[in-house]
């Protein structure tokens, strides 16, 4: 049997009612040579058949059920012309765009909350060259469109529920010469919402997380200063509209190393970890309340966030740190609780070698235990941390 997860049913149906015709003839009263001749010349038209076939459905982008019927629909880009094939009711409905230079489709999903994806576009109009997005509504012919005059490149960047309502929205990163713009598309609503950044260099949507355990996720953006070099995190909060700035001054570097619940409240909490001329930081951002908890490395080199994990049994989970102290080189292990904001360290001296092999629960009792190795010329060995502050009685 043919079994091509690109082809449609009927395309395979085919296909395996011919193949199963070549090895019916070759199994009649015939000499080898001709059975071997004919299998080959059969085997042969079923290759250019395939390919000839695959080669009439080369502007296919996919199949969702964009009507809500229940049935896969066929959607085609050719030229400047969406198209999409209804196989119920074998219809076509054609969305023609003459004016353009350059389409694609970008994505399908459900915008709006009712029955049936939609079709998002992204476009550049021909003469004068503005991009925007289309968003093809097939069940009621509507289309919806937002122009971006500006902008100099277009991306979509995500689709999430960033407000609790119906719909995933479509988040935006549009650049300008004079600024970079995050927009919020509320498609149901035929809205967006926009957020610019004008003094800002080397911004990225870094994560699309509930941070503040209210309805709908929040856009999480790492960016530079362009003024300052000062290097920041943003909290986008779409619902509202509200923005809350975490900003890094003395910061060379900065990454999100984790999204982790580290106290037992509602919302993801944001672990970050800066380097500074003097120091590295690791930064838990508790955006629910919009503030923050600090844990400085004065005195450390090749620092690292091996895992976070829940290691004492109470709620919220801890991040257990690997580092080296720059001027004994003795190197050691933090458990930071950040739920009370507390560090267990557990030194381990000048050893040549220390590795976290695994954090898992080794006795049953609630809190991970941390499955250590370490090693010094010809001695090594394992040590078990056990990290619980209150052993449950």
């Amino acid at each position: 049997m043919i079994d091509d997860p690109s082809m449609k049913r009927g395309e395979a149906q085919s296909l395996n009612a011919i193949y199963q015709q070549v090895g019916k003839l070759t199994r009649s009263r015939r000499s080898m040579g001709h059975k071997l001749a004919l299998k080959f010349s059969l085997l042969s038209f079923l290759l250019i058949w395939v390919t000839c076939s695959n080669c009439l459905h080369a502007g296919v982008y996919g199949y969702a059920d964009l009507d809500g019927d229940g049935y896969l629909d066929e959607i085609d880009l050719s030229g400047f012309t969406v198209a999409v094939f209804h196989p119920r009711t074998s219809t076509t409905n054609y969305y023609e765009h003459p004016d353009l230079v350059d389409i694609s489709i970008s994505n399908i999903a459900n915008t709006d909350g009712t029955p049936g994806n939609s079709i998002i576009v992204l476009y550049t109009k021909a003469y004068t060259l503005t991009k925007g997005v289309e968003v093809i509504h097939d069940r009621t012919g509507v289309r919806n469109t937002y122009e971006y005059p500006g902008a100099t490149a277009l991306s979509i960047s995500s689709l999430a529920d960033t407000d609790g309502t119906p719909g995933q929205k479509i988040i935006t990163l549009a650049s300008e010469p004079s600024q970079v713009s995050i927009d919020v598309i509320h498609d149901g609503q035929a809205t967006r919402n926009s957020y610019p950044y004008p003094d800002t260099t080397g911004l990225s949507i870094a994560k699309v997380v509930n941070t503040d355990g209210m309805p709908g996720n929040e856009i999480v953006v790492l960016y530079t200063k362009a003024s300052t070099t000062a290097k920041a995190i943003d909290v986008i909060h779409d619902r509202t509209g509200v923005r809350n700035t975490y900003e890094y001054p003395g910061a060379t570097a900065l990454s999100i190393s984790y999204l982790a619940d580290t106290d037992g409240t509602p919302g993801q909490k944001i672990i970050t970890l800066a380097s500074e001329p003097s120091q590295v930081s690791i930064d838990v951002i508790h955006d629910g309340q919009a503030t923050r908890n600090s844990y400085p490395y004065p005195d450390t080199i090749y620092l690292s966030i091996a895992d976070v994990e829940d290691t004492d049994g109470i709620p919220g989970n801890e991040i257990v740190v690997l580092y080296t102290k720059a001027y004994t080189t003795a190197k050691a292990i933090d458990v930071i609780h950040d739920a009370t904001e507390s560090r267990n360290t557990y030194d381990f001296g000048v050893v040549a070698g220390l590795s976290i092999n695994d954090i898992t629960d080794y006795d049953g009792v609630p809190g991970a235990e941390i499955c250590v190795h370490w090693w010094a010329g010809t001695n090594s060995g394992d040590k078990l941390i056990v990290d619980r502050t209150v052993i449950p009685q």
